[in-house]
């Protein structure tokens, strides 16, 4: 019998010197256990190959101003689903036995080669932040994982934002340039009418003007010729008897010897009045003509009126359409534009990291120390309870 056994009182009941004997007799297997669980622990864990982390860091930021046809822009849970969407670590996987960094049987998943931290504006003075953490078994590759990671991130996430909209922008942009280039050639064609009516109205004023000028000299030329005309007449009547001219010899025919004064008043009678007679054929015959010549002048700007007025019906709903495609255009373009700058951005690439991940082997080896020093305790503390039992069996 033992003296852990032979103390033990009748009762079943441990009183403090019983503890401090219990322990003085079972010191030795609780240190057996601590250092047997501990050194276990610390070998284990030593032995283990070390861990090598590398972060690409990737900052949402959206644009000042966005266009009316670019694609909603994913949330950051979005974005996370994505990250961690079995396609995106299949497809980073293959990438990466492509490079010889890893092999067919080895794993790439979510939660230890891979992790995903999300850091709000909460945590944040500016962004929010979203860390992609890849793991390895060198420097080397844990910056390939992360890398590469993030680079088929963004190719996914390229195509999925522009693979919608691709199509209407196109349309926009083929609609906006098919009518531009019509509204263009009705203008040049409006243009064209404007000036051909413009040259023939021109041309049909400078024909009239000479015609109205020509018809002027020649009755200034004819008024002209009437008065040399009568003048001669007078000169002669007044001249030295002899062989008259007809004119005067039918005027002195009707004077019948009248002084000659009053066959020079009658010429004058007879000469003003077909004068006047003359000058009023000419007026007349001139009125009439510029007024010709003013209806002809009316009936080409009345043919250019209609002709621009069609234009311009045609033009006005034209126009309206392109300005208004004009806008569509614009937000084409900068929805284009958007489309290689997506809402999230690369904030930090990953690097190799100097030192690999803690492997915490102390902390371990101790808090195996501590459980195996319990454990040690817990059968001999069993070992005490069997023992009492045989005892009592005795």
């Amino acid at each position: 019998m033992d003296e852990s056994s032979a103390s033990a009182p009748a009762g079943g009941e441990m009183s403090l010197d019983d503890a401090v004997r219990f322990l003085r007799s079972a010191w030795k297997q609780g240190l057996i256990g601590a250092i047997l669980v501990g050194g276990i622990t610390g070998g284990v864990l030593l032995s283990q190959p070390r861990t090598w982390e590398s972060t690409a860091s990737l900052m949402v930021s959206p644009p000042a101003f966005a266009s009316e046809l670019k694609q909603v822009a994913l949330t950051i849970p979005g974005y996370q689903r994505l990250l961690e969407s079995a396609a995106m670590v299949e497809e980073t996987k293959a990438r990466l036995m492509a490079k010889g960094l890893m092999n067919p049987d080895e794993t790439l998943e979510i939660g230890k080669q891979l992790e995903v931290r999300i850091f709000t504006a909460k945590d944040l003075v500016l962004a929010p932040l979203i860390e992609c953490r890849g793991r390895g078994a060198s420097a080397e590759i844990a910056a390939a994982i992360a890398d590469t990671w993030v680079a088929v991130f963004f190719e996914r996430t390229k195509a999925l934002m522009s693979g919608n909209a691709a199509p209407t922008l196109l349309l926009i942009e083929n609609q906006y340039k098919e009518n531009r280039d019509n509204l263009t050639k009705l203008e040049n064609e409006r243009l064209t009418i404007f000036s051909a009516c413009k040259k023939q109205y021109l041309e049909a004023q400078t024909t009239s003007n000479n015609q109205i000028t020509a018809y002027r000299n020649e009755t200034i030329a004819m008024t002209a010729a009437h008065q040399s005309e009568t003048d001669r007449l007078i000169a002669a009547l007044r001249a030295p008897k002899g062989k008259l001219p007809e004119p005067v010899e039918a005027a002195a025919g009707q004077a019948e010897r009248n002084p000659e004064e009053i066959l020079v008043s009658g010429l004058l009678r007879t000469r003003e009045a077909e004068f006047s007679a003359l000058t009023n054929t000419r007026s007349n015959e001139l009125a009439r003509l510029t007024n010709t010549q003013r209806q002809e002048w009316d009936v080409l700007k009345a043919a250019e009126k209609v002709r621009l007025e069609q234009c311009d019906r045609e033009l006005l709903p034209l126009r309206e359409l392109v300005e208004n495609l004009a806008k569509s255009h614009g937000q084409a373009q900068i929805a284009r534009a958007q489309q290689s700058s997506l809402d999230i951005k690369l904030a930090a690439a990953a690097v190799k990291p100097d030192q690999p991940l803690p492997r915490g082997a102390g902390s371990k080896a101790l808090i195996g120390t501590v459980l195996g020093g319990m454990l040690g305790l817990l059968i001999a503390v069993l070992g005490r309870i069997n023992r009492r039992i045989d005892q009592q069996k005795i």
